[in-house]
């Protein structure tokens, strides 16, 4: 603490800067170089998956354009659509048990070799998919079973905590490329993210912690307080552009989602020395 005044004033441990998640308009933003380790690292983990994830491809709970587009993914296909990217990642991350930081790496695989445009779409479909057997009571959907499948989240639904904060840190990646973009790369991706805008709330929450706007990010964040959606408010706690959103999105948010991450707790706009 510093005094200024008459009022104590925090001043950031230089140390956590490194834990900062800049977005656009954040100060100091550095170059962004995806990590030239993804596409092993990635390769690895779908070699790991091999099985698992073309059989919860294939599972009745799985939606058919889902299904279609995430199978032309594993294949190579060069026209595979975002969902498709989006699909295998959420697969593969629900099978690590959320236990792997480098499923992050999807974000460095999908701007390498789509770019920007498409990791931001695929970022998006990937946090509004839900890995899950509908075949089973509601409270045991969440657990490994022979018919998982993936779809989108439908109105109403939320995603467990533990299961929402590996999809952030794709999306958080996606950000950081964003935030040092070229201003009409950004423009395009803001363009693309639109469509999107129109679709769940967990897709609106996505393009808000993406390309935060404090109007839509009000927006956001009275729907996940009208839904009672901690989750939501997790993810969202990353787009607050105010200190009333972040306090209302704190109140709410779950707790182990605040926590686990110290980015959490340095602002976007903290800036390196």
């Amino acid at each position: 603490m510093s005094d200024s005044g008459s009022e104590s004033v925090f001043e950031l441990p230089h140390a956590w800067l490194r834990h900062r998640r800049p977005r656009r308009g954040s100060a100091g933003v550095p170059a962004f170089t995806p990590d030239s380790r993804a596409r092993q690292v990635i390769g690895d983990m779908l070699s790991d998956q091999r099985v698992t994830v073309p059989w919860a491809l294939d599972r009745p709970a799985t939606e058919a354009p889902i299904r279609a587009a995430g199978h032309a993914w594993e294949a190579g296909d060069a026209g595979a659509p975002p969902a498709g990217a989006g699909a295998v990642a959420a697969i593969t991350e629900f099978y690590r048990r959320g236990n792997d930081d480098d499923i992050s790496l999807f974000a460095d695989l999908w701007i390498s070799e789509r770019g920007l445009p498409f990791a931001a779409l695929a970022a998006v479909e990937m946090t509004s998919m839900l890995v899950v057997d509908d075949s089973l009571p509601p409270h045991q959907r969440h657990y490994p079973s022979r018919n998982v499948g993936v779809r989108h989240l439908r109105p109403g639904e939320s995603r467990p905590g533990y299961f929402a904060d590996l999809p952030l840190q794709v999306l958080l990646r996606v950000r950081e490329a964003l935030a040092a973009a070229p201003e009409a790369e950004f423009q395009q991706v803001v363009t693309s993210l639109e469509e999107y805008r129109a679709g769940s709330a967990y897709a609106r929450a996505a393009c808000s912690v993406l390309v935060p706007q404090a109007d839509r990010v009000d927006e956001d964040v009275a729907a996940a307080v009208a839904d009672g959606d901690g989750s939501r408010a997790g993810m969202l706690f990353y787009a607050a552009c105010t200190g009333a959103q972040a306090a209302t999105l704190a109140a709410l948010a779950e707790t182990w989602m605040l926590l686990r991450r110290p980015s959490a707790l340095v602002p976007p706009t903290a800036t390196p020395t």
